[in-house]
C-alpha cells in the first residue's frame, strides 16, 4: 500500500511539473499583459520621465534678463535717452560638465528604481499565478482521490454484503473517504 502511495505521489509530481512547464508560456503572456496595462507601472514611468527632465533642466543657463531705463535728465527735449540692458548669467564651464555627469548618474538611479518597482510587481503577479496553478492541480488531485475513495467504498460495501470483507476494513475505507472529502 505504501509503494502505491509513493508511486502515485511521484506520478502526480511529474504531472504537475509538466503542467507547470506548459503554463510558463501562459504566465509569460499574463506578465506581459500586466506590464503593459498596470496603472501603477505606467504612473511610475511617467514620474521617472518627469524626474529625468527636471534633473536635465537644472543644468541649463539661467533665463536672460532685459531691462530698459529712460534717462529723464536730458536738457534737449527732442532727444530721448534710454538704456537697454540685456544680461545673461552663467557658471564656470566645468560646472556644467559636472552637472551633466551628475544628471547621468541620477538618470541611472531613476531607471534602477523603475526596474525594481517593475520587478516587484511582476514577481507578485508571478507568485499569484503559480499559487493559482498549484491550487488548481491540488484540486484535481483531491478530486481524483475522492473519486477513487468513493469507488473503493462502493467496492468494499459490496464485499461486505457478500461477506468477503469485514466491517473494520469497510470503516477504514469510509474514514479515508471522509478525510478526502474534508480536504477537498
Amino acid at each position: 500500500m505504501k509503494h502505491i502511495k509513493r508511486f502515485t505521489t511521484a506520478a502526480l509530481l511529474a504531472l504537475s511539473l509538466g503542467a507547470a512547464a506548459q503554463n510558463d508560456h501562459g504566465i509569460d503572456r499574463i506578465l506581459r499583459g500586466i506590464e503593459t496595462n498596470n496603472k501603477e507601472l505606467q504612473a511610475n514611468a511617467q514620474l521617472i520621465a518627469s524626474q529625468k527632465l527636471t534633473a536635465r533642466s537644472d543644468n541649463n543657463l539661467a533665463d536672460p534678463t532685459l531691462s530698459y531705463a529712460h534717462l529723464w535728465g536730458n536738457k534737449d527735449k527732442n532727444n530721448t535717452i534710454g538704456e537697454l540692458v540685456v544680461s545673461q548669467a552663467f557658471d564656470f564651464p566645468t560646472l556644467y560638465a559636472s552637472r551633466a555627469q551628475l544628471n547621468r548618474l541620477r538618470a541611472t538611479s531613476f531607471d534602477g528604481q523603475q526596474n525594481r518597482m517593475r520587478q516587484d510587481i511582476l514577481l507578485q503577479a508571478k507568485e499569484l499565478c503559480l499559487d493559482i496553478i498549484w491550487l488548481k492541480q491540488q484540486k484535481e488531485v483531491l478530486n481524483e482521490r475522492r473519486s477513487n475513495a468513493e469507488e473503493l467504498s462502493k467496492v468494499y460495501a459490496r464485499r461486505l454484503a457478500t461477506g468477503d470483507a469485514n466491517r473494520l476494513e469497510t470503516n477504514k475505507i469510509n474514514l479515508e473517504l471522509l478525510n478526502v472529502k474534508t480536504e477537498a
